[in-house]
């Protein structure tokens, strides 16, 4: 909670900005001038809670109507913030997070919190290609990612995305996210197309695959797409005819003459490159990785399973030589969890009460791309598949998670013991990152988790990043983290309405959902480990398009957007709100002073900027090449010149 009023907010990037907190609808602030000011608790968020309503404005009329109360002065955030900055008064300083409260809101209904972290990156995505579609080869904008980003920031409002709405609200939630989902997409395959289109690829007997990259740094990434039929003797080439490792895994259709292939490509930065399928066999040694029925190794990490409890008993840093787990790892369990949907007066989910059996493990793919360890484990009645994927190139192990979950009053954890002294925890939050104490609270995070300290054997600094597609809700204790996959209240139960047993209730997470999450073990710290670049490239996946041959004036390799050094990240480029102007959006990611150049070849700019730690710069580019770009705020608008 604020430690006052009226306080000084400081975030880490070094501005100073003026708060106050209000506790109640309407409440009534004295002023210094003997009057009163009125303002509504929820000022900027939608329905009931936001602003004043008319019956509020009446009231405030009425009231003043009596002689013998204050008067009320109808009044404006910008004039309450300035009376309060002109008044010479001290305030307390806030540097840290300003309120935790109802720590259940961070995982309840995991349906409607994956739904809104994959219509975020969509939009995102989208409007970065869409753009560059837009300079490239003429492709008009889009107009409707506004209706769709309202959508998204009205499934945004406390109850929705906390999971604590009726549950006929998620229905009105899906449509809602689903509407935005099917605008990005739709934009983003004509943005893509369009480009695809334009590319020269000559008729070779190939099949043409472009592979877009969405993120401002060159990226290795999995790559996985249906094909149709394979004779087995065929190779897979880059733009420049040299031979990439191919490895032929199960189609997701259940029928003949479908096959789905799987390789790791190398992007460039926010741009595209072309692969070939072509006939042929391989002249070069592409041997599987080594794996068996419980273990599966690259160059870099060994991971091996317990064939009788599921978990991981080992992922060895072959590199360093050391074991990255102090114990069993991405061990599911379960804890006991009565509390209303909103977990009010919950501080951690710690009582657990039950264990996952295995019923089955072994291996279902191996190749010179990927090798995947199955394990499948059941709960009363309900069910977990964990797919564990070692990449050959890739320093990190990709795990596909699917749960059947049919339990009620119980919550699901994985956990993961590291093998580290001296802990710092750290979690991702919008636009930045929050150390916090390693307490088992369960704590709200974003795209990653990491926890980095000391390693016995050797004295050297080590970490574990874990990064997640869909999951809000971590615990830190001791020496492990827990990743709260989900929840089982009753929908909108709220203390201190007790559940009689005679009745029936619906309950949330109820069914199948599925989630990805990676473990990114690493040398020093998360900021020199990529750990936010790593937890974009899961969220944001490369987009892939099957093409075929024609003539064209773009190449078969491309960048559009690029930006030096590694911690600063361009998150978003899209059109101006008012005009065909650029808007380029970054941020310092590892909390150090940095000066950043941003490369935009194909709009003839370059930018060149001082950030300081865990700033946010928004620059518009205007269309005009003659005019220079603006460095302005957030809102994005061309300010007049004074």
């Amino acid at each position: 909670m604020l430690v006052g009023k009226r306080v000084v907010i400081a975030p880490d990037e070094g501005t100073v900005i003026l708060g106050g907190g209000v506790g109640f609808v309407s409440k009534l602030y004295g002023e210094e001038n003997g009057g009163a000011f009125a303002i509504g608790e929820h000022p900027l968020e939608p329905g009931i809670l936001g602003g004043p309503t008319r019956e509020n404005i009446e009231s405030i009329l009425r009231l003043n109507a009596d002689p013998e109360l204050p008067e009320l002065i109808f009044g404006t955030p910008d004039g309450f913030f300035g009376r309060m900055s002109a008044s010479g008064l001290t305030f307390p300083t806030v540097h840290d997070e300003l309120q935790h409260h109802a720590v259940g809101c961070y995982s309840a209904h995991s349906g409607v919190k994956r739904l809104n972290r994959r219509a975020e990156n969509a939009l995102i995505s989208a409007e970065k290609f869409c753009a560059i579609a837009q300079r490239v080869t003429g492709q008009k904008y889009p107009e409707d990612f506004d209706l769709a980003w309202k959508a998204v920031l009205f499934n945004q409002f406390h109850d929705i995305l906390a999971g604590t709405s009726l549950e006929a609200a998620y229905e009105d939630a899906r449509d809602g996210f689903g509407e935005a989902m099917s605008i990005a997409g739709r934009n983003l395959n004509y943005a893509v197309q369009s480009i695809s289109w334009s590319i020269g690829i000559e008729q070779d007997g190939t099949t043409p695959i472009v592979i877009f990259n969405p993120h401002s740094w060159p990226s290795l990434a999995g790559v996985e797409l249906e094909f149709g039929s394979l004779t087995g003797e065929e190779v897979l080439l880059d733009d420049e005819d040299r031979l990439v490792p191919l490895q032929t895994v199960r189609s997701r259709a259940a029928t003949r003459g479908r096959n789905r292939l799987s390789f790791v490509a190398r992007l460039p930065a926010m741009g595209y490159r072309v692969y070939r399928v072509a006939p042929g066999t391989s002249t070069e040694d592409h041997p599987p990785l080594q794996a068996d029925g419980s273990s599966a190794e690259n160059d870099r990490f060994r991971l091996s399973l317990d064939a009788d409890t599921g978990s991981i008993s080992s992922l060895y840093d072959k590199k360093k030589q050391i074991e990255v787990f102090g114990g069993p790892a991405a061990r599911p369990v379960v804890v006991e969890d009565q509390s209303d949907t909103w977990s009010h007066g919950v501080v951690r989910f710690g009582d657990e009460i039950g264990a996952f059996y295995v019923e089955r493990i072994g291996l279902v793919e191996q190749g010179p791309v990927k090798a995947v360890l199955r394990v499948e484990s059941r709960y009363g009645s309900s069910r977990l598949v964990q797919d564990f994927t070692v990449y050959a190139g890739l320093d990190r192990v990709d795990v596909e998670v699917t749960v059947d979950w049919r339990e009620q009053f119980e919550a699901l954890k994985l956990r993961f013991p590291v093998n580290l002294d001296l802990l710092r925890a750290t979690f991702e939050i919008p636009y930045g990152s929050i150390e916090r104490e390693v307490d088992g609270a369960e704590q709200p995070g974003q795209g990653w988790l990491d926890l980095s300290g000391i390693m016995p054997e050797t004295g050297e600094t080590y970490g574990l990043s874990i990064l997640n597609d869909g999951k809000y809700g971590f615990d830190v204790r001791d020496e492990e983290v827990g990743l709260t996959v989900l929840r089982s209240p009753i929908y909108a139960h709220h203390d201190p309405f007790v559940p009689q047993p005679d009745e029936s209730y619906s309950f949330v997470d109820q069914g199948i959902q599925r989630f990805t999450y990676a473990l990114l073990p690493h040398s020093g710290g998360w900021e020199a480990a990529g750990t936010v670049r790593q937890a974009a490239e899961l969220n944001q996946r490369p987009i892939v398009v099957m093409e075929t041959y024609h003539e064209g004036p773009l190449p078969e390799k491309d960048s559009y957007l690029s930006v030096e050094p590694d911690n600063v990240i361009v998150e978003v480029l899209k059109r101006a709100e008012d005009d065909d102007d650029l808007i380029v959006r970054c941020r310092e990611a590892c909390k150090k002073a940095t000066r950043a150049k941003i490369q935009l070849p194909r709009w003839a700019r370059e930018i060149e900027a001082d950030f300081a730690p865990c700033e946010i710069k928004t620059f518009r580019v205007p269309r005009d090449e003659n005019l220079p770009v603006i460095e302005t705020n957030l809102l994005e608008l061309e300010e007049p010149e004074e």
